[in-house]
């Protein structure tokens, strides 16, 4: 259809859509090539910077994104980083596939170079992360071998960054989690970045995310950490007003007499806040016996020392600076 050749790249509707793209949005492989080999522009994009791979990744279509693939990659006119292509929003086809978990089209993306830990999109995530973010541990599992590595560079001076673990720890879901945790042995009190400098379990306090917290203590977090405002993840726990955490990082040797850097403890929040329940939880302790529950306690939490702390049973047998 020689006369066609003028329009076949046509895309003068709304969002920029070109006949390529619909018909590989309907998956219809045998017009795909018809259209291309009468003119059709393989990696042209509708408006918002999405082309054929992107379709063909988002709906796992591996036959048509093969085809592309193997089609433009010895071409002149491709971009050497054509695989790692990215939309106005900075997706990449890669991104799609990792959001929408299809492993078909990531492995195929994969084994032609995709990048899936430095490439981010607008909102500052990789393909890996978007694994994590909807906690398909399945997924990560199979990507896992092939991004170790580049984790390991993570560069932590970064302002804003964070690890998988923070991620997963931070997420909705578990099971991302308990993978990085047990199967690959991330360590456990990693801090986010250097400016933060939160470790996993505030960011699943900051979730009010129980299940992760606890499985985090289980593996030996740290409930006494301090992030970069000296802030402990019983600090988070009770200005969420969230006594089911306050009472389980008790149970885990928390100590809600640390100040942070403004000086108040935990505790302090509890009286001046007037959160009843939490506060009455705290005069209950043994360990907080000397803390001055009358007002702000500043001047008596410092009575409270680390033999008013017993460990957990999971916890005994460590050293004493687990509670500093």
């Amino acid at each position: 259809m020689p006369w066609f050749s003028e329009v076949i790249d046509e895309c003068n509707n709304e969002q920029g859509w070109t006949p390529l793209l619909w018909a590989a949005t309907k998956k219809h492989m045998t017009i795909v090539k018809t259209l291309i080999e009468h003119g059709a522009t393989p990696l042209k994009a509708k408006g918002d910077g999405m082309n054929i791979m992107h379709v063909a990744a988002s709906s796992n279509d591996i036959h048509v994104l093969d085809y592309v693939i193997n089609l433009v990659k010895n071409q002149e006119s491709t971009p050497k980083d054509f695989i790692d292509i990215q939309n106005t929003d900075g997706w990449t086809p890669a991104h799609l596939a990792s959001f929408m978990g299809n492993f078909d089209s990531l492995s195929l993306l994969i084994d032609h170079g995709a990048d899936l830990v430095n490439k981010k999109h607008a909102h500052k995530m990789s393909c890996v992360d978007e694994i994590v973010r909807n906690d398909n541990a399945d997924l990560l599992e199979c990507v896992y071998p092939f991004v170790h590595q580049s984790l390991q560079k993570r560069n932590i001076r970064e302002v804003g960054s964070f690890s998988l673990l923070h991620l997963a720890a931070g997420n909705n879901g578990s099971k991302s989690l308990k993978y990085l945790l047990e199967s690959n042995g991330e360590y456990v009190n990693q801090i986010c970045n250097e400016q933060d400098r939160a470790t996993p379990l505030h960011f699943a306090i900051l979730a009010n995310n129980y299940d992760n917290a606890r499985l985090l203590l289980k593996h030996q977090a740290n409930a006494n950490a301090r992030d970069s405002q000296g802030n402990t993840p019983m600090h988070f726990a009770v200005a969420a007003k969230n006594l089911s955490m306050v009472r389980m990082l008790d149970d885990y040797g928390a100590n809600a007499t640390i100040k942070n850097n403004d000086g108040y403890c935990p505790i302090d929040v509890s009286v001046t806040e007037d959160l009843r329940d939490i506060k009455m939880h705290f005069v209950a302790q043994q360990k907080y016996k000397n803390f001055d529950f009358t007002g702000i306690g500043l001047a008596s939490a410092a009575e409270v020392t680390d033999e008013n702390f017993e460990q957990p049973k999971a916890n005994k047998g460590r050293s004493s600076s687990y509670y500093r």
